[in-house]
């Protein structure tokens, strides 16, 4: 629960129907969109990434605040969402998070609407403002999905959506969603594209538009949508609508960077019906280790190697949820396995913690192995590779 405490410190279906256009946004649009009347319970955003020198107070960086990075003891999945409450009274909701396919096909969804996840948010005044970081409850199966989709670097998106248990019509229910192995590093005069899906999760048909939320673009970045913003779709039950992104970055790149774009469907309510996110960063230095060594597993499982790690990136942050993999091979060097590593503690821009456990191997197996930290904008760092023989007698440097 402390360490739980300390990150809150810390983290200040077919092809729709389109009205397409293409539309070119220079630096100063600002991509906050007027969503109507939405609710006073939000999923709020976090600060997370080190930015050096005063950029870092004036502008604070920030992404959708939905964290994956818990993963217990018992290896089950828990997702932290900060949920604010922007109103003048105490609102309790139901939260649920989605698993979501590059596409927004759901992969797993919890909780199950017979047993609902609630939570209370004091009002403004009383903390809601701060917000509250809560833990929703996953399962077995959500974190092996997580690990496999991380492991093959496959795009996949969380969605999180807080429905308040009021009947005032004003506060309806608010939908936020971030995107993991989608991000892009960008290169002096380059380009990085997205591609998005944004579904109609409603039983009917549904006239809507297309708005792009985000922060300002840094100056001289420009970006491409299509469709343009505002433009209208008109949806069936649970049909897509598509689109892209271009980002472009100017010749001379001074200094870290960022552009974080949210594609979303809104309603004519103003309510979110489904969102995408394109996080784009001008870093390409990788992650920085400071810890990293190998011993033996825990007894009750002989014959395997725990490995654990710390690095740092204050450029683009540490990548979630696996950021960290090792891979190892018992052939000499030939081939290779890889086998992500859990988070363990951290806020992904300074040094953060992962560990795993790989195996079981026969006694007397000679295992080659190196440690792998990748951040968000794709940029990785290894550690040399080392030979152990299993059983591990003594604690092994990997850096």
């Amino acid at each position: 629960m402390a360490r739980r405490r300390k990150l809150l410190g810390l983290l200040l279906g077919g092809t729709a129907v389109l009205f397409l256009s293409s539309l070119t946004l220079a630096a100063d649009h600002d991509g906050a969109t007027a969503l109507g009347p939405g609710g006073d319970v939000v999923v709020a955003d976090v600060p997370g990434l080190a930015r050096p020198g005063l950029d870092a107070i004036a502008r604070p960086p920030a992404r959708p605040g939905i964290l994956v990075a818990w993963r217990n003891t018992e290896k089950i999945l828990e997702t932290e969402v900060r949920v604010r409450n922007l109103g003048s009274r105490t609102e309790r909701a139901r939260v649920m998070v989605e698993i979501l396919d590059a596409d927004h096909r759901v992969l797993h969804s919890r909780p199950d609407p017979s047993t609902p996840f609630v939570i209370e948010v004091p009002a403004a005044d009383r903390g809601g403002d701060v917000g509250l970081l809560v833990q929703v409850p996953g399962t077995l199966e959500m974190n092996r999905t997580l690990d496999a989709l991380d492991r093959n670097l496959t795009p996949y998106c969380m969605r999180v959506t807080v429905e308040p248990l009021a009947t005032d019509v004003r506060r309806g229910a608010n939908r936020t969603v971030k995107c993991y192995n989608a991000s892009a590093r960008m290169a002096p005069g380059g380009a990085a594209l997205h591609q998005f899906s944004l579904v109609n999760t409603t039983d009917r048909e549904l006239r809507a538009t297309v708005h792009y939320q985000g922060p300002k673009l840094p100056a001289g970045w420009t970006m491409t949508v299509v469709p343009a913003d505002g433009a209208g779709v008109r949806l069936a039950p649970h049909q897509a609508a598509r689109g892209s992104v271009v980002v472009h970055g100017p010749a001379r790149l001074d200094g870290p960077a960022f552009a974080d774009i949210r594609p979303a469907l809104v309603a004519g309510s103003g309510a979110v019906i489904d969102m995408s996110e394109f996080f784009v960063a001008a870093d390409d230095t990788g992650p920085e280790f400071t810890e990293a060594s190998a011993a033996a597993g825990p007894p009750d499982r002989p014959g395997t190697v725990y490995v654990q790690v710390r690095a740092s990136d204050t450029g683009s942050g540490v990548a979630e949820a696996s950021g960290a993999s090792v891979l190892f091979s018992t052939d000499a060097g030939r081939t290779y396995a890889r086998g992500p590593m859990l988070y363990a503690d951290g806020n992904f821009t300074a040094p953060t913690g992962f560990d795993g456990t790989i195996g079981p191997f026969p006694g007397g197996t000679v295992v080659t192995m190196f440690a792998v930290v990748r951040d968000v904008a794709g940029n990785e760092t290894a550690t040399r590779p080392v030979d152990v023989r299993v059983p591990v007698t003594a604690p092994v440097d990997l850096r």
